[in-house]
Order: C-alpha cells, then sequence, then structure tokens
C-alpha cells in the first residue's frame, strides 16, 4: 500500500511542477474550500436532503 500511494504522490508533485503550482498551496486552498462547502453544521439537528440545505 505504501508503495502505491509513494506512486499517486509522485504523480501529483510532478504533476504539480509541471503546471507551476505548489502543491502544499493547492491542498490548503482546496482544504478551504471543502470548509466552505461543509454541510454537517448546516444539517445538524434538520431533517432536509442535503440538497436543500
Amino acid at each position: 500500500m505504501r508503495d502505491e500511494l509513494a506512486d499517486v504522490l509522485t504523480y501529483c508533485i510532478l504533476l504539480a511542477d509541471r503546471i507551476g503550482a505548489d502543491p502544499a498551496e493547492i491542498v490548503l486552498a482546496k482544504l478551504a474550500r471543502s470548509r466552505d462547502k461543509d454541510l454537517v453544521e448546516k444539517a445538524r439537528g434538520r431533517n432536509a436532503r442535503y440538497d436543500a440545505l
């Protein structure tokens, strides 16, 4: 499993380098966007479907 993960990470780092992106920066930006979409707090105590929130 570790070898497979290393392969995927290597590919991701090489791709980030190719497009001129900083891997740490794009991961943090994605986490921030995901946090903004986090439905847990919106859904807590409600029975509405996630797409209605």
